[in-house]
């Protein structure tokens, strides 16, 4: 006899189908719970964020505005009459459940330029900006952001490149070339490099021993340099600034004058007096001037060990520039220049014949320029406290040659300028070269007024540099 179960669940089955329920459902609230907190802790975190965000583009704004705003400090951030303004405030600003401020400090670099967290050198056209939001309820937190901010934003460019930006300078060796358009170059004037520390272009002293004044000499030098003189029949006179060219002062007024009676020659005499062209010349070069209204002309003599005479003639009322090239001559004429002579044959009946030269140089083969000149440039006025960012410029730099820079700041228009380097010395072989532009030595780059001091210099004497152009970017 076959026994019959009976059917439905037993009563530990319905027990424990209900704890397994009780479980799964007890892990779905949960789950849920957990999802909720998760999804307002997000919606916090999101809200601080945006609260951070916002602050940290806010104070670009407020840089944008005035740098010097960005004082070390705690702040907050207002709107004041259209603008952004930082206000001081050590607890911050509260936006609902959440409180955020701006903390401001300074920034500092090691000797490459990188920014650094301790050590190096304080970076005044820097500063480093925390900005810091933090919330209450039931899952308080906080974040933190920070940027660094530098004055380099509207940059503005100080571009000297025109005769009239180099002449507003002072220049020392070194001189102007195309001056007839309005696109001027510097190189290096000629001369003869060794023994020789001064300029061939003439002043009132007619240094380098090319004399018509004959004081500090001693006994047997001015003796000899007034019996020059005294066999010139005509008169020279320095410093003559009736008629100079293109600005300089260094014109010389020279007068021939006609012979008391019958016909003979009229000459005034430059003369090498300490040998300073003795390596050797290739080519006289100056300007000249007539100052009357009728064609003249006159003789343009060199002295090597023989006489070298050349005819110069002067259009009316103007300037004329006169390249006189020795070069063919062979090489007799070299190491032996000796006097250079201006002259005319005149009859008793002649008027005197005036006439104005101007930068006068010598050329050579060998020490044809001047090693070293300088040009300290005019006085860029800012207006207001600016960072001086970086300095390049154009030119031509054949073998053997450089261009460089110094800069100087200062909060006085009339100095003093001290001269740096990129390695904060003044010594003449610290310069900024990098003609693509180099950053200007943070340990002198913040003022109102900026001069620069170009380097042109020359390794053999027989090339020469030339600058273009100069470029200073800075930030007010």
């Amino acid at each position: 006899m076959v026994e019959k179960k009976e059917a439905g669940f037993s009563l530990v089955e319905i027990i424990v189908s209900l704890a397994v329920f009780s479980v799964i459902i007890f892990a779905v609230i949960q789950l849920l719970f957990v999802s909720q907190e998760a999804a307002n802790l997000g919606k916090e975190k999101t809200k601080a964020a945006a609260l951070l965000s916002e602050y940290l583009e806010e104070v670009k704004n407020v840089r944008r505005q005035d740098w010097q705003l960005l004082t070390n400090g705690r702040y907050l951030i207002r709107s004041s009459s259209g603008n952004l303004v930082l206000e001081a405030d050590p607890v911050g600003e509260t936006v609902g459940d959440v409180t955020r401020y701006l903390e401001i400090s300074n920034a500092y670099r090691d000797s490459a330029g990188n920014l650094v967290i301790s050590g190096g050198s304080l970076d005044p056209s820097t500063k480093k900006v925390t900005a810091a939001v933090s919330w209450t309820g039931l899952h308080p937190g906080q974040l933190s952001q920070e940027i660094y901010l530098t004055r380099y934003f509207d940059n503005l460019a100080w571009n000297q490149t025109t005769v009239a930006d180099f002449q507003a300078g002072q220049m020392d060796l070194v001189k102007i070339v195309d001056p007839v358009i309005n696109d001027g170059e510097l190189e290096l004037v000629g001369g003869c490099f060794s023994e020789s520390p001064e300029s061939l272009i003439y002043d009132n002293q007619f240094r380098n021993g090319w004399r018509s004044d004959c004081s500090g000499l001693s006994f047997w030098q001015w003796l000899f340099c007034k019996f020059i003189q005294f066999f010139s029949n005509s008169e020279i006179k320095t410093n003559a600034t009736d008629y100079t060219y293109n600005g300089s002062s260094y014109s010389i007024r020279i007068k021939l004058k006609p012979p008391g009676s019958g016909s003979s020659w009229s000459w005034v005499r430059i003369f090498n007096f300490n040998g300073v062209c003795t390596v050797g010349f290739r080519n006289l070069h100056f300007y000249v001037y007539n100052p009357s209204l009728i064609e003249k002309n006159f003789y343009v003599t060199a002295v090597y060990g023989q006489w070298d005479r050349r005819e110069v003639v002067l259009p009316p009322g103007g300037w004329t520039e006169v390249s006189l090239d020795y070069e063919t001559l062979g090489e007799g004429y070299e190491d032996s220049l000796q006097s250079i002579f201006f002259s005319d044959y005149m009859n008793s009946s002649d008027p005197e014949l005036i006439f104005y030269v101007d930068q006068i140089e010598l050329t050579g083969g060998v020490g044809g320029y001047f090693t070293e000149g300088t040009l300290v440039s005019s006085v860029l006025d800012t207006g207001r406290n600016s960072a001086f960012n970086r300095i390049g410029f154009g030119g031509q730099i054949p073998g053997n040659t450089l261009i460089g820079f110094q800069a100087s700041v200062s909060d006085n228009l009339f100095g003093p300028w001290v001269f740096y380097g990129p390695g904060g010395t003044s010594l003449n072989d610290d310069l900024y070269t990098d003609s693509a532009g180099q950053a200007i030595w943070l340990g002198e780059n913040l003022g109102r007024y900026f001069r620069y001091k170009a380097y042109l210099k020359s390794f053999n004497g027989k090339e020469t540099p030339v600058l273009h152009n100069v470029s200073v970017n800075y930030s007010p």
